[in-house]
């Protein structure tokens, strides 16, 4: 499964998020690896979730969260991230 790095404060609905793979943290994925109904996970420093992309409305690629799936990661794992 494929793990993206997301704001999950950038949405197209409540449970929808933006995906961008023009950004330095998914410089590894590209747009042919992305299909419409695929599982991803999407994370950013403190959160994670499974998700299922799609088009967007506004934003190119878009991924609708999986009820159920949302973790939060534990704050001694993401401080060390970002140190």
């Amino acid at each position: 499964m494929i793990r993206l790095y997301v704001d999950f404060n950038s949405r197209e609905d409540i449970d929808v998020i933006v995906v961008r793979i023009d950004t330095p943290l998914n410089a590894g994925v590209f747009e042919g690896q992305l299909h419409v109904g695929d599982h991803v996970v999407l994370n950013d420093e403190a959160m994670e979730c499974v998700a299922r992309l799609r088009k967007g409305t506004y934003a190119e690629w878009v991924a609708e969260i999986i009820p159920g799936t949302i973790k939060d990661i534990p704050e001694e794992q993401w401080i060390a991230k970002i140190r």
